[in-house]
């Protein structure tokens, strides 16, 4: 993450669910308060780092 609602600096976070009016839940392990919210999904593209150093902006862990 980039600087914005998550980090002042730089951050991980999981896109752990979707509500069924298509909020994004996240686990924030900085942040119970954050984990406990529901996020507009323009919100976490907004502040998403882009950049090849982060490694891109998501990665998808399945098993």
């Amino acid at each position: 993450m980039a600087k914005g609602h998550f980090t002042s600096s730089g951050h991980f976070i999981v896109l752990r669910g979707v509500t069924q009016d298509g909020k994004i839940l996240v686990a924030d392990p900085v942040s119970r308060k954050r984990s406990e919210q529901v996020w507009d999904l323009s919100i976490i593209l907004n502040e998403t780092n882009k950049g090849a150093s982060a490694g891109g902006p998501f990665w998808i862990i399945s098993k």
